[in-house]
């Protein structure tokens, strides 16, 4: 399991769990801002975006352009053979 840094806030901490168990899921693939809002109970997109920021800037995740690309740091999604 992914350890969270102490520094961080509740809603980063949900956050990237949620994304974490999501890529797995889903062979790699990034969910979007709207699932990660109804999954994590954050009502507002903004606040979704301005903590995928700070997640981003601590160095947890990489988060580029567009609503499906972010990579979770020192991670590697390899699609399953069968």
């Amino acid at each position: 399991k992914y350890m969270v840094k102490e520094s961080s806030s509740g809603n980063d901490d949900l956050i990237l769990k949620y994304v974490i168990d999501y890529k797995v899921a889903n062979n790699g693939r990034s969910p979007s801002h709207r699932e990660i809002s109804m999954a994590t109970g954050i009502s507002s997109i903004s606040v979704v975006n301005y903590n995928l920021h700070k997640l981003d800037n601590q160095g947890r995740i990489n988060y580029g352009k567009g609503t499906r690309n972010i990579s979770v740091a020192g991670a590697e999604w390899r699609l399953n053979a069968g």
